[in-house]
């Protein structure tokens, strides 16, 4: 919730003040597992294949040189030879195909288990999750327990219904207003603000920002992604046809950089001019990249 600093004179720094204890959830590590195993049940399912067409036996190999740095191989046909027969330079192409296989079959079991490892970790995380326990309690109990941490929905709530001081509006500045009664500087930043709050994504507009090298600025959206709780920043820059106003934004997005807040990774940049100005599927676009709805999936089966 914001006020200006008419309404509410000092900045307070409760939140500095109070120490953070709420668990923060692993719904990103669950996706970027399952992200992982769809993957490496792609490589099982191309390492079987490219090992039907392997050649037959085993490659035997002694590190030679002076440094150790060089390898002689053998190709072994029979689990009874001890060093193999001896392949030259003649037969490098066989020593290749060997190597290769020797990879692929260390890479094949490595899947498999790791595979197994990320099963196995799913199924008992899925048991009983701590984010579901103060949710499983009768109403009664919720009102009267501290949870370590909240669902997304309570979290974001909370999150977004904090209190703060903004910017001023001088008596001269036009006025636009968001779906959500909020005031703010552009018809531009209107679009945004209503396009974060149609996908359901909180936000705070001019939400105070003190960077490392002790400026404070008031970023046009802090915005929270709930999955992974993770705050970003969304600066629109709304007059790059003005040559000195361009390079006020260039000179505040290297600012932002120096700080931390980097353009792709937690800082997420819009620009427009006169002649070509924001479009409302930009600004989706640009949501659904960054926040779009993140599928949870086991991934696909494999023979592992």
């Amino acid at each position: 919730m914001r006020r200006t600093k008419k309404e509410m004179p000092s900045y307070g720094l409760r939140k500095a003040q109070r120490e953070e204890t709420q668990l923060a959830p692993i719904s990103d590590i669950e996706e970027r597992l399952a992200e992982r195993r769809n993957r490496l049940c792609n490589i099982v399912k191309l390492k079987e294949c490219q090992l039907q067409e392997a050649p037959k036996g085993k490659l035997h190999y002694y590190r030679t040189g002076k440094n150790r740095d060089k390898v002689s191989f053998y190709h072994r046909t029979s689990p009874k030879e001890r060093a193999g027969k001896y392949l030259g330079k003649q037969q490098f192409a066989l020593a290749k195909q060997l190597s290769q296989k020797m990879y692929d079959e260390r890479v094949l079991a490595a899947a498999k288990r790791e595979i197994r490892c990320i099963d196995a970790f799913l199924d008992e995380f899925q048991s009983e999750r701590i984010e579901q326990l103060y949710d499983d309690l009768p109403r009664a109990m919720r009102e009267i327990v501290t949870p370590v941490t909240y669902d997304d929905a309570e979290f974001a709530r909370r999150w977004e219904s904090e209190i703060y001081t903004g910017k001023d509006f001088y008596d001269d500045m036009p006025e636009f207003y968001t779906d959500k009664g909020e005031r703010v500087r552009s018809k531009s930043e209107v679009l945004i603000a209503n396009a974060l709050h149609r996908h359901g994504i909180p936000y705070r507009y001019e939400y105070p920002l003190n960077l490392d090298d002790g400026q404070r600025v008031y970023p046009d959206f802090q915005i929270f992604d709930v999955a992974r709780r993770k705050v970003m920043y969304w600066e629109h820059c709304g007059m790059m046809g003005a040559e000195e106003y361009a390079q006020m934004a260039i000179t505040k997005i290297r600012r932002y950089t120096r700080n931390g807040y980097v353009p792709g990774e937690n800082l997420i940049l819009s620009f427009e001019t006169a002649q070509a100005p924001l479009s409302t599927e930009e600004i989706d676009r640009t949501i659904e990249v960054c926040f779009g709805p993140k599928k949870l999936l086991r991934g696909a089966e494999c023979a592992c």
